[in-house]
């Protein structure tokens, strides 16, 4: 019995967690989530959310750091 409702429970959170094709066709419905890489199928990485301004954008302060492990060459996309 258990082990029916724990397949059960697992598969439902599969199913919800999926992203429709409506939202990846449609990401400016929902600017706050990237879905995609580069935000958007267009690639351009750029968000229309304006909560940093010209004006409060001294205000902002370090959340987190990654260091990469390795000391060898290290690539990355801008």
């Amino acid at each position: 019995m258990n082990a029916r409702v724990l397949v059960l429970v697992s598969l439902g959170g599969s199913l919800w967690a999926q992203v429709s094709f409506d939202r990846l066709l449609h990401p400016e419905r929902e600017p706050q989530n990237w879905l995609t890489y580069s935000g958007s199928n267009k690639g351009q990485r750029h968000t229309t959310l304006a909560q940093i301004t010209p004006a409060n954008v001294k205000n902002l302060e370090l959340q987190w750091i990654w260091q990469a492990r390795s000391t060898e060459k290290f690539e990355t996309t801008a």
